[in-house]
């Protein structure tokens, strides 16, 4: 699955840009990220950090650790394990062969809801007290508070970064399908708006590619954007270069394996 692309050109290439990361840059910037279950006030909310630098974008994960970097020059997603010191990388073109062959198999599924969400067909609106945007169909609804950057070049960005990581969670972690969440970044990068907060709604009968929902489920998510960066963010991007070049390098399939194994046993601890 994985490309033969050479690491030490990537190291290289994204040690200089960390070196001219510059906060005045008008296509750098920081999101702050939030994702919760506003129903589950005991569950600790999943946050990242996003720092979008000289046309890279920088992904980092608290719990577990984890740092996506991602190159869209390239084509290619490297990720670091800081606890187990290793990484991997994977190419956009492996990430989109996966996804064309989730969705052919959604568009074939014997469940309706399965291929309405392979389409991820939305009406769209406004609502009229809040000014906020609606996507709505049977099975699901966002609904999603936006801002508008100076800088239109940023929603693209942000769209883009949020793309394909709907799409790589899916082989890392067996997420939902992305189309639905694709077919919002569509519209958001129309509207070249950023998300503030986004409440995604699942209905009690969709049925998803992986699992059937017994009950209407909401999750969260809040995006805090910071249109520069800051010493703290630089000093980020550079120990994830460092990182590059000590980290042991293994497959793909590997990471995955050991990742899935290590969460594995975190559950069941949390079970006993």
């Amino acid at each position: 699955m994985i490309g033969t692309f050479s690491l030490h050109r990537f190291f290289r290439t994204i040690t200089v840009a960390a070196a001219v990361v510059s906060p005045a840059a008008a296509d750098d910037f920081h999101v702050e990220n939030k994702i919760y279950n506003p129903h589950d006030k005991k569950a600790q909310p999943a946050e990242t950090t996003t720092i979008f630098a000289s046309g890279r974008v920088y992904d980092f994960m608290e719990a577990p650790a984890e740092t996506i970097v991602f190159d869209p020059s390239q084509d290619l997603f490297l990720l670091l394990d800081p606890n187990r010191r290793m990484m991997t990388q994977v190419t956009t073109g492996d990430v989109s062969t996966e996804i064309t062959k989730l969705r052919e198999a959604a568009q074939n599924h014997k469940s309706e809801a399965v291929r309405e969400a392979a389409a991820a067909k939305f009406s769209e609106s406004i609502d009229p007290k809040t000014g906020a945007l609606k996507l709505t169909n049977r099975w699901m609804k966002y609904e999603v508070e936006t801002m508008a950057p100076s800088q239109p070049q940023v929603a693209r960005q942000y769209a883009e970064f949020a793309d394909w990581m709907a799409q790589l969670n899916v082989l890392l972690r067996s997420a939902d399908p992305p189309f639905p969440r694709l077919a919002l970044n569509r519209v958001l990068r129309q509207r070249q708006e950023l998300p503030v907060k986004i409440t995604r709604t699942t209905s009690a009968e969709e049925k998803s590619a992986f699992r059937l929902k017994e009950k209407e489920s909401v999750i969260c998510s809040e995006h805090k954007i910071l249109m520069a960066l800051d010493k703290e963010d630089r000093e980020r991007i550079e120990e994830a270069g460092r990182e590059m070049h000590t980290f042991e390098k293994v497959s793909f399939e590997e990471y995955h394996r050991i990742q899935g194994e290590a969460q594995a046993r975190a559950e069941a601890s949390l079970k006993r």
